[in-house]
């Protein structure tokens, strides 16, 4: 089966590796992400009592300007991989997903300590908003964004000639999809969570699948349903 993978480095290929055996796995990411250089400055001026980063994009801008020996809270394995890369020394890791990260800061860490979170300029809200009904100290600096990539009419075409499964880790990425790929192509979308697949147009979204977990396992997982199903 034909699968392409939206997602950008550093992640892209790590689950290029992964799909090799059993999937036709196409590398096309959608999107990449850009160092807000006037955050970056923002965050190496701020002195919270600890970190926190939903997204490996926001360790690559912002990590060299940190105080590593601050402890950083990130969304999950993955992201905390990446922190202990980087150079810090004290990292926390929440189960995958912003919400759940947001319960185990507010579990495990004192309702007076002030947390810097390094954040993507488009972001979901529910991390933060959870963390502000608690009544806990944040402050919010944004140290990336995320642009689209046109890969061009051509190589749109030979990608997507196959009836492809499209992994979708953002929403961002189902936009860009939806700006470079027409309408009537059939595919199946598979979406990270369903803030993804809302982002999506009704066309699509009526076939898509959402990860039971929003995370890269999840995302294999229901990539393996889609590929059950068409046999």
């Amino acid at each position: 089966m034909r699968v392409i993978v939206t997602r950008p480095e550093p992640g892209l290929s790590r689950t290029m590796t992964r799909l090799d055996e059993g999937y036709d796995a196409v590398a096309l990411p959608l999107t990449r992400a850009v160092t807000l250089v006037d955050g970056v400055k923002a965050a190496q001026g701020i002195l919270p009592d600890f970190y926190v980063a939903t997204s490996a994009a926001a360790l690559d801008a912002a990590s060299e300007a940190l105080d590593r020996s601050l402890r950083i809270w990130t969304v999950g394995p993955a992201t905390a991989k990446r922190a202990r890369k980087a150079g810090f020394l004290d990292v926390r890791q929440g189960p995958g997903e912003g919400q759940g990260l947001a319960r185990s800061i507010i579990e495990a860490e004192a309702a007076d300590l002030k947390l810097l979170y390094l954040a993507g300029r488009e972001r979901t809200a529910g991390f933060e908003d959870i963390l502000k009904a608690a009544g806990r100290v944040i402050d919010v600096v944004e140290v990336y964004d995320v642009e689209p990539i046109d890969h061009g009419t051509d190589a749109i075409s030979a990608a997507f000639a196959a009836n492809p499964a499209v992994m979708l880790y953002s929403a961002g990425a189902a936009r860009a999809l939806a700006k470079q790929v027409h309408h009537e192509t059939p595919i199946i979308a598979v979406c990270m969570s369903e803030n993804v697949a809302a982002a999506l147009p009704e066309y699509w979204r009526r076939t898509c699948v959402v990860a039971a977990t929003p995370n890269e396992d999840g995302m294999v997982a229901a990539l393996g349903l889609v590929r059950n199903q068409r046999r």
